[in-house]
């Protein structure tokens, strides 16, 4: 197996993509880990970015690609690589956003007014992993990431819920 990581930074100074790039594990130079920041992986910009980095990847042989937000083409994922592992911020989810009961509805009101919050790459990371692994379970009672885990599921009940 061989695992390559697109990582849809929200915030224009790609804190996650230096993260990673300082961690063993991963670097911005390794041919297996590409960054957008700015979270616009639905632009014309991040679209292109996207498109890139996955013909990157194929060419270095993954087999499997962990993507924060995957709305884009699913037809240029198609091939070698098989599996979707998306991280999802169980803090985020907490603090912000009701621990995630208001992410889908607040993504259908943005959708019926033609415009896209932080609410809709939220959902489509959800929506279409085939995997959701819950980040930073350290900071939340079992109860809390319970709560997270239960109001995430219906939005996409095939995928497996884990935690780290």
């Amino acid at each position: 197996m061989r695992l390559a990581v697109i990582v849809n930074e929200m915030s224009e100074l790609d804190v996650d993509g230096h993260i990673l790039d300082t961690s063993e594990a991963m670097s911005l130079v390794d041919e297996l880990l590409v960054s957008i920041p700015a979270g616009s992986m639905s632009s014309a910009q991040g679209l292109a970015r996207f498109s890139e980095a996955v013909g990157q990847f194929q060419a270095a042989g993954a087999t499997h690609l962990i993507i924060a937000t995957f709305r884009s083409n699913p037809r240029q994922c198609s091939g070698s690589i098989a599996r979707f592992l998306s991280v999802v911020d169980s803090v985020t989810l907490a603090q912000d956003h009701d621990f995630g009961r208001a992410i889908a509805p607040a993504a259908g009101r943005n959708l019926a007014a033609k415009k896209r919050g932080i609410e809709n790459p939220l959902v489509e990371q959800i929506m279409f992993a085939n995997h959701i692994l819950l980040s930073k379970m350290d900071r939340l009672s079992m109860d809390n990431l319970r709560t997270v885990g239960e109001a995430i599921h219906p939005i996409n009940p095939y995928a497996e819920v884990l935690g780290m």
